[in-house]
């Protein structure tokens, strides 16, 4: 057994009113998504968006993270009311968030790197929004 944490100055809740716990499992690694509340913000205000990091599970050690507000096409959910997440067949990890705000519906991503290794997020992958 094992722990691990994850501190940021980006992340002041995780999970509990900020949507729900998905995680994905592949060779070795434990990938985490989930809802998170945001500092407060140029608006003043703390949004819900969501995250994504991985663990090492041989030594519980967080290897890469997915955690700032970053442009449409990387992952990154505005409002994110609900997170999911697998890995497909052919060895890439797939998000689907329901977004009440950027996008605005349920958002599918595919991250451009392999999982199974140290690091999953490069900033690039595929994402499509259905259901608006």
């Amino acid at each position: 057994m094992g722990a691990a944490g994850l501190y940021s100055n980006t992340v002041t809740d995780v999970i509990g009113q900020w949507g729900n716990f998905a995680y994905a499992e592949y060779n070795g690694m434990l990938y985490i998504h989930s809802g998170r509340s945001t500092n407060t913000l140029y608006d003043g205000e703390q949004h819900q968006t969501n995250m994504t990091f991985c663990v090492r599970q041989s030594d519980m050690v967080v290897t890469d993270t997915r955690l700032g507000i970053t442009p449409l096409g990387t992952g990154y959910v505005s409002h994110s009311l609900t997170q999911d997440m697998l890995v497909d067949s052919q060895g890439r990890l797939i998000t689907v968030d329901t977004g009440d705000a950027t996008p605005r519906g349920a958002y599918l991503f595919r991250y451009d790197q392999p999982a199974g290794g140290n690091t999953f997020y490069n900033g690039k992958g595929e994402g499509v929004t259905f259901a608006t």
